[in-house]
């Protein structure tokens, strides 16, 4: 480092960044709702750079039934996986989720449930490889939301270097209320194309 070019020596540099660290800016507030009738894409498509779309999906997968981020979304464990979707709307709201799926390697059945002000019943696609599919779920808001249970069974081995059993893959989701008629054209439109 040219000397003559430094602007202050090391022990300012130090104080600065030490008076900095012990001084944090506040950080921003972020969302403690999913916003209600928007896509969420469950990847990182190929961006690789921090968002708000993919802290989202980081925050909607609950427990260890995940595997990570990948640029199509993200694949689900054998077992049951979970989705955790937080809505301000009151208790007993009617609302509507709409899962975008992608079939594994070999064929799957994956039952799907929906929780909110009380539990569905479980209903049951079956996936071909590599197959895109849609699935509309509806139930009445809970306290917190909706929450979603996908369970995967034994899943299936996915043939990639680390070894991994997969369910189905999640692609996108998206949360609205019943009466949003936008938004279940607009998840419609996507769906087509």
């Amino acid at each position: 480092i040219d000397r003559a070019g430094a602007r202050r020596d090391w022990p300012d540099a130090a104080r600065e960044v030490l008076a900095a660290l012990a001084a944090p800016a506040e950080a921003p507030q972020a969302p403690q709702f999913l916003p209600l009738g928007r896509h969420l894409p469950m990847g990182w498509r190929g961006d690789g750079l921090p968002s708000i779309s993919m802290a989202w999906a980081e925050r909607v997968r609950e427990g260890l039934a995940w595997w990570w981020q990948e640029e199509f979304g993200v694949w689900m464990r054998d077992g049951i996986a979970t989705l955790a979707l937080p809505a301000d709307q009151p208790e007993g709201t009617p609302m509507r989720v709409v899962l975008e799926l992608r079939g594994p390697p070999a064929p799957l059945t994956l039952r799907l449930r929906a929780r909110g002000r009380r539990v569905e019943a479980w209903r049951g696609v079956t996936l071909s490889p590599g197959e895109t599919l849609r699935c509309v779920l509806q139930a009445e808001a809970g306290p917190g939301g909706i929450a979603v249970d996908l369970d995967n069974g034994d899943g299936v081995p996915l043939g990639d270097r680390f070894k991994r059993i997969v369910g189905a893959g999640l692609t996108g989701v998206m949360l609205c209320r019943e009466d949003d008629l936008a938004a279940r054209l607009s998840a419609l439109e996507r769906a087509e194309g």
